[in-house]
């Protein structure tokens, strides 16, 4: 019997990156609310793209501009954050293909 999709996502994913940021307290809540977000936002995680088209990219799908943002107006004031943020990137990151 193979695991279904959305929860290997939770445990590979979510649940270790939310248990990398020290700044906000693990919660289980959280991470199926971020699950559920993902569930809905791409079709039970089989998108990566906008289904239809447009600017929304990533199992969540973020805007440019709203990933821009965060990192402008969010990140850059808490490094400590930022770097975590930036590892869990690099580790986590498989790139989106057009």
């Amino acid at each position: 019997m193979s695991i279904p999709a959305h929860q290997t996502y939770l445990a590979d994913i979510i649940e270790p990156v939310l248990c990398q940021l020290t700044e906000i307290p693990y919660c289980k809540v959280a991470a199926q609310l971020l699950l559920g977000t993902g569930i809905k936002e791409i079709l039970n995680f089989r998108h990566r793209r906008q289904v239809g088209g447009g600017p929304e990219v990533g199992y969540f799908q973020m805007e440019p501009a709203m990933h821009d943002d965060i990192w402008n107006n969010y990140l850059n004031f808490r490094p400590d954050l930022a770097s975590v943020v930036s590892y869990i990137k690099r580790v986590f990151r498989k790139p989106v293909k057009a």
